[in-house]
C-alpha cells in the first residue's frame, strides 16, 4: 500500500478504512484521541478529513432529499378522509407525523446548508500591486530573472508597489 503524500502509513490505512466502512470504521481502527490530534497537526491529512466530510455531508444530503421526496408523494397520494377506526386513525397520524417532521427536516437542511460553490475570493490589492510590478519589466524578460528579481525585492522588504530593482 503505498502512502500518500505528506502523510503516514498508519494516518493513510485510516482514511482508507472509510472505503471499507461507508458509515465510519469501527471503533478499533481509530486512533486514541492523542494520537489522531497529533495527526491533525499535518496539513494534508486535514485536507483529506475535510474532503472526506464534506464526501459524507453530500451524501447524507442526497438520502436526505430522495428521503424526503418520497415521504411528500407518500403524503400526497394519501390526503384521503381520515379512517374512521380511532386506533386506524392514531396509526396515520403518527406515520404522517414522521413524514412530515421528514420533510420539515429536509426543508430546514436546504435553508442552512451551505451552496456547492466555493465562495469567490475577493479581488486582491497584493495581485493588482504585483500585476503592476510585472508590467514594468521589459515583454522579453525570461522567468527566472523575472522570479529572482522579486525574490530579491521581497528580500530587501521593498514596500509593495514600488517600483522593480532592475540590477543585472
Amino acid at each position: 500500500m503505498s502512502d500518500t503524500l505528506g502523510m503516514t502509513r498508519e494516518q493513510t490505512k485510516f482514511l482508507r478504512a472509510f472505503r471499507k466502512h461507508p458509515l465510519g470504521p469501527p471503533p478499533d481502527a481509530w486512533p486514541s484521541p492523542c494520537v489522531f490530534r497529533r495527526w491533525l497537526r499535518r496539513a494534508a491529512f486535514r485536507s483529506a478529513l475535510k474532503s472526506l466530510r464534506d464526501a459524507l455531508r453530500f451524501q447524507s444530503d442526497l438520502h436526505l432529499a430522495g428521503a424526503a421526496a418520497s415521504a411528500a408523494h407518500v403524503l400526497q397520494a394519501t390526503l384521503v378522509p381520515a379512517p374512521a377506526d380511532p386506533a386506524a386513525a392514531a396509526e396515520s397520524r403518527a406515520m404522517f407525523g414522521g413524514l412530515i417532521q421528514l420533510v420539515k427536516l429536509s426543508h430546514a437542511r436546504e435553508r442552512t446548508a451551505p451552496t456547492n460553490e466555493p465562495p469567490r475570493p475577493p479581488a486582491s490589492i497584493r495581485t493588482e500591486v504585483m500585476i503592476e510590478i510585472l508590467r514594468g519589466f521589459h515583454p522579453k524578460c525570461d522567468v527566472g530573472t523575472l522570479i529572482q528579481v522579486l525574490e530579491k525585492q521581497l528580500r530587501k522588504g521593498a514596500p509593495a508597489g514600488a517600483p522593480p530593482v532592475q540590477d543585472r
